[in-house]
């Protein structure tokens, strides 16, 4: 299985962006895996490359992101 990057929002600090990005995360596989990442100036990495079996994990990294 290939690779490939999907950009689910743009700014995390938008409410409705966070709940589509968690909604996203019903659509994806056990095989998949996940990491949030924000950009401004800076990058920071929220969540580092994690399988979705931790989706408690993900859910709070795009939650505490600001």
């Amino acid at each position: 299985r290939s690779y490939s990057g999907l950009s689910l929002f743009r700014y995390m600090s938008c409410p409705s962006h966070k709940k589509g990005a968690i909604k996203c995360l019903g659509v994806l596989s056990d095989k998949d895996y996940v990491s949030i990442i924000s950009f401004s100036d800076s990058v920071k990495i929220h969540q580092p490359m994690t399988s979705i079996k931790n989706k408690s994990t993900i859910i709070n990294a795009i939650t505490a992101s600001p």
